[in-house]
């Protein structure tokens, strides 16, 4: 299936609509409030930085909803030159659809802490559509790994909600009128020895925010390090 809207256009409409709540939380401080009272019971499984932990977070968080509309980008251009259209263009158009037509559980928010949500959403499904992937071919069609990330998330959103948002992008993926078998082909096939063989670099060139730079620990049972774009705005 193509794409039933303008891609370009919608990721410049979310990038805009990023930078206008940004503007609007100077004003509010919405995101700042809730980061703040989520700040001891996050102790509990993020290790924050001992200075201005509460800043941290906070650019953590921003710098998560602005890695969503590059990881949608790489996904449909990475697709395209894999020949893997038939699989992704649905899950692009639901992840587009995330930002543009929010779901139910989430319409009462607003500004950052609503796009919070929305990106949340669009990380999990996009992580899910690159394990399938990976479970045909060997190798993820886009190099991103927020999966510990949406897990800081998770905690920030809070065990509730963020349950419900899980459970939502799990349903849209069993819902879904494509399967993986889409991609069991000669041409995605070579693309993905093709891959293995040149690797990511060019990618990360193009797409820096799919690095990680902002050092945030998480700790269940064990430490893991979670990067995520201090230097992307």
């Amino acid at each position: 299936m193509a794409l039933p809207f303008d891609l370009h256009s919608t990721l410049i409409d979310i990038r805009e609509s990023v930078a206008k709540a940004i503007e609007l939380e100077q004003q509010t401080g919405q995101l700042s409030a809730c980061l703040k009272e989520q700040l001891e019971q996050l102790h509990r499984a993020v290790c924050l930085p001992d200075k201005a932990p509460k800043e941290a977070l906070f650019r953590f968080a921003v710098d998560y909803i602005h890695a969503a509309p590059d990881c949608i980008e790489a996904l449909h251009t990475l697709s395209v030159d894999a020949a893997a259209t038939t699989y992704s263009d649905h899950f692009i158009t639901t992840t587009c659809q995330y930002f543009n037509a929010p779901p139910a559980i989430i319409q009462d928010y607003t500004g950052l802490r609503l796009l919070l949500n929305q990106a949340y959403l669009a990380h999990r499904l996009l992580e899910e559509v690159n394990d399938q992937v990976a479970s045909i071919g060997g190798f993820q069609l886009v190099p991103m790994d927020m999966a510990h990330a949406s897990l800081i998330m998770h905690c920030v959103l809070g065990e509730s909600l963020a349950n419900q948002l899980d459970h939502l992008v799990l349903l849209d993926i069993e819902l879904s009128p494509v399967k993986k078998e889409l991609l069991d082909t000669e041409a995605f096939a070579h693309h993905q020895k093709t891959r293995a063989q040149q690797g990511w670099g060019e990618v990360l060139t193009r797409w820096p925010r799919l690095q990680n730079d902002l050092v945030i620990e998480l700790q269940f049972g064990q430490t893991i390090t979670v990067n995520l774009g201090e230097n992307s705005h």
